[in-house]
């Protein structure tokens, strides 16, 4: 278990795949320092942390928490839910919209004849799973078509569109997993 500051960005840095070299060229903090850093030899400041956080993807409060794995729940009851009605689609959120987060999760209910067009995202990964219906998927060139229990996991530097070509309505899960901490 990651018990200090220092251990903490070391294993982050590593996780993310990152040498000393890179975070010193994203932080713009010599390899030396971040070393010491990472040895607790010497104690970085709050500015310091805070742009190491921002070159791991991370919030700062990630260094400090006594436990940094978190579990955020949702309860089922629908009154609790924040709904959004759009004119294509209703959008329930599955996963918490007030913490910062790597990833989001929502139901989509897709009326029959809609569109939804996705964002392009850099660093970013999209997954859909079908819970009734038919979902036709567009991505870039490619359309594909989603039946009832039928998922799929792209890249979401691609443009994408959502259709319900089908005559009932399209109820999906839909997730998106950045790199960057969403607020």
């Amino acid at each position: 278990m990651v018990t200090n500051i220092g251990e903490r960005i070391k294993t982050l840095r590593i996780e993310n795949q990152m040498t000393l070299a890179d975070l010193s060229q994203k932080t713009n903090l010599s390899i030396s320092y971040l070393s010491q850093v990472e040895r607790d030899k010497t104690t970085p400041s709050l500015a310091t942390i805070i742009e190491i956080g921002n070159a791991l993807g991370v919030n700062p409060r990630y260094f400090f928490e006594v436990d940094p794995v978190h579990a955020f729940v949702i309860r089922a009851n629908i009154n609790d839910i924040e709904k959004k009605s759009r004119q294509t689609a209703e959008i329930f959120p599955i996963s918490p919209t007030n913490e910062p987060s790597r990833l989001r999760v929502w139901q989509y209910n897709l009326e029959p004849g809609k569109e939804i067009k996705g964002i392009p995202e850099v660093d970013s990964e999209k997954f859909c799973y079908v819970l009734t219906g038919v979902l036709t998927l567009e991505i870039g060139e490619e359309v594909i078509t989603l039946n009832e229990g039928d998922s799929i996991a792209f890249d979401a530097a691609h443009s994408h569109i959502f259709r319900n070509n089908d005559e009932n309505l399209c109820s999906f899960i839909y997730a998106c997993a950045t790199m960057k901490i969403q607020r």
